[in-house]
């Protein structure tokens, strides 16, 4: 992975318009900062500024947002680690229901052929193929 802020790797930031007007946004973050603004004014500061001057505009008027949570935001690993596992769980147990409702739909057509007569068995299979 190469580094492509402003003036580091021109030759592989000059390849992309959008990559050198990221370089430009985080550059501006950067420049903000150095001035004393917090990192949420830096970032939100810069969006106007690209915004205004036509860079990233679109990108950053729809999810400015985003953008923002994304850049302040601290990764936590252990959060991490804690939505995947409870993720995990609730996929889990979905699975779980449907191989439950799949069992018991199983059981009450069991139940049913060995009550229904002859004539009920043929339509009870023409719904059900009809159904899949």
């Amino acid at each position: 992975m190469q580094r492509c802020l402003a003036g580091q790797n021109p030759d592989v930031v000059g390849r992309s318009e959008t990559l050198s007007q990221y370089a430009v946004f985080v550059a501006k973050v950067r420049e903000y900062e150095a001035d004393g603004l917090a990192l949420t004014e830096a970032v939100n500061a810069a969006v106007q500024y690209c915004v205004e001057r036509g860079i990233l505009a679109d990108y950053l008027e729809q999810y400015a947002a985003e953008v923002l949570n994304m850049l302040t935001t601290e990764w936590d690993m252990d959060v991490a680690l804690e939505v995947r596992y409870d993720e995990g769980y609730h996929e889990g147990c979905r699975k779980r229901r449907n191989e439950e409702r799949r069992m018991c739909d199983l059981k009450w057509e069991t139940w049913l052929h060995d009550i229904l007569t002859p004539e009920q068995k043929r339509k009870l299979e023409a719904k059900r193929a009809m159904s899949e």
